[in-house]
């Protein structure tokens, strides 16, 4: 999946748990791959305020040649602003996200995310919710799920059309 970028800049979104442990993860990655983490864009959550950011994010003499987005709604507002603007998505800029939303299967290019395991999370938390309810004892201490790679179009990679697995039915949950 190399493809040589050493410029890549983060979008985070408020400072909040979860952007603050994505941000942690993308500075990680950077300094694995002995590269420096460009300073993080913190605005808030959503497609308007990715929209909004690519400017400031391309501003100055060295911009990036690659972005990560900590969430898939701002990157898909950073996709439009990308194209309005005339820049192609992944010549001109590389994009990946996390999230795992639905909708980044449908730009063009697809949006290669960090899928979180959605169903999982809402069993989970029913799950502990449920017990919380009852006399089970509430378990302490952070609950860690896996996460996947979805590889798409807007980090360079090839770009197949294939269905979104975040539905209940692709993954064979039918619910009569």
């Amino acid at each position: 999946m190399g493809h040589g970028h050493t410029r890549i800049a983060c979008l985070s979104g408020p400072d909040v748990s979860t952007s603050r442990d994505r941000v942690v993860g993308y500075e990680r990655a950077l300094a694995e791959a002995a590269l420096t983490a460009l300073p993080v864009l913190r605005r808030p959550f959503g497609g308007r305020a990715g929209y909004e950011a690519l400017e400031t994010l391309l501003a100055g003499p060295n911009p990036p040649t690659a972005l990560f987005v900590t969430s898939d709604l701002a990157a898909l507002g950073l996709l439009r602003a990308a194209t309005d603007r005339g820049l192609r998505v992944p010549d001109d800029l590389a994009v990946a996200s996390f999230d795992g939303i639905e909708y980044a299967a449908y730009t063009s290019p697809g949006l290669t995310t960090a899928e979180q395991p959605i169903f999982e999370m809402g069993k989970l938390a029913a799950e502990l919710l449920v017990g919380a309810l009852g006399d089970e004892p509430r378990p302490s201490g952070l609950r860690t799920l896996p996460t996947r790679l979805t590889v798409r179009g807007s980090c360079g990679c090839a770009d197949s059309f294939v269905r979104s697995s975040n539905t209940l039915l692709d993954r064979g949950d039918r619910r009569e």
